[in-house]
């Protein structure tokens, strides 16, 4: 339906990853949180605004599961309640954050669970380096 990428400026050494003669490192600033309490609000509500929709029309909501303290500033960046969460806490304890797969277990398990629901919205989120919010605007279906 609709998607949204925004680069927040001045962060490349908030996310990322540090490639060295070991293998990858992860580099995740604690100001992460923080950085996506101050901008996601703004960024859900430009993706929405053109389809005439807020946070309050969204019923589903599938979070990149990048660790306890990103979910934790997704839900209170978006005033969205634990139960809007529980299936990205739920892929964390099972599976550990898998990076930039984490929001594709997040949604498999979003859809095994029936949601979103024929007519109901969805906004899937995932945080890539640089720190980069990649929002998806989702629509239920009615099966064929």
């Amino acid at each position: 339906m609709g998607s949204r990428s925004h680069l927040y400026p001045g962060t490349a050494g908030a996310l990322g990853w540090d490639v060295r003669d070991t293998g990858f490192g992860i580099v995740l600033s604690p100001e992460l949180p923080e950085l996506l309490r101050a901008h996601l609000a703004g960024d859900v509500k430009d993706l929405l605004a053109p389809h005439d929709l807020t946070a309050d029309d969204v019923g589903t909501w599938v979070v990149h599961a990048g660790g306890p303290k990103v979910v934790d500033a997704v839900r209170d960046a978006l005033a969205l309640s634990e139960s809007d969460v529980a299936r990205t806490r739920a892929t964390l304890a099972a599976e550990g954050n898998l990076s930039s797969s984490s929001v594709l277990h997040v949604l498999a398990a979003t859809l095994d669970d029936g949601a979103p629901r024929p007519g109901e919205w969805a906004v899937l989120m995932a945080f890539g380096p640089g720190v980069a919010a990649e929002l998806v605007l989702l629509s239920g279906r009615e099966s064929a």
